[in-house]
């Protein structure tokens, strides 16, 4: 059984980029997204850090089991084993040629390209960073919420009011 790693040390060891308080996640996530998308921040360190990958034999066996499971608990979605064959990609080629897959069975050998996004939908409470970052980027946003009291606070939190 793996010990888990506190947030001061994932960032030494650069298994993430950077570490926010809680009141600053959201704000600090959302500034993330925009300046790497706007090129003003690359990726950074964690792409480059291979030292804590299992070796490849004991990587594939972790992948085929999560693809086992993802199967399992949803037989007929694809893009969940589409997610773990990217993540194998990086872990044989590298993190960049993962990120960079650009071959996805069913979907680009049919000549299906990707269009352009104007406006997206976001679903609850837990997805507050994400409708941020369109926000933030100039994204339409239509914000799902169960009901009026946690739609306000949603958007108060949006509006960095919180």
């Amino acid at each position: 059984m793996s010990k888990g790693v506190n947030e001061k040390d994932a960032f030494s060891m650069s298994l993430v980029d950077a570490v926010a308080p809680v009141d600053e996640l959201i704000r600090s996530a959302s500034r993330w997204g925009l300046d790497i998308s706007e090129a003003r921040k690359p990726w950074i360190r964690s792409l480059y850090r291979t030292d804590r990958l299992e070796a490849l034999k004991e990587a594939r066996l972790i992948l085929n089991t999560a693809r086992d499971e993802a199967q399992k608990q949803n037989p007929n979605v694809s893009h969940p084993l589409i997610c773990i064959d990217v993540i194998e990609e990086g872990i044989v080629s590298g993190a960049r040629i993962g990120l960079w897959t650009l071959q996805i069975s069913g979907i680009t050998d049919m000549g299906l390209q990707p269009r352009m996004v104007n406006r997206v939908g976001v679903i609850g409470p837990g997805s507050i960073a994400i409708a941020t970052a369109f926000i933030l980027a100039n994204f339409h946003v239509i914000f799902k919420e169960d009901d009026e009291n946690s739609l306000e606070a949603a958007l108060g939190e949006i509006k960095g009011e919180s």
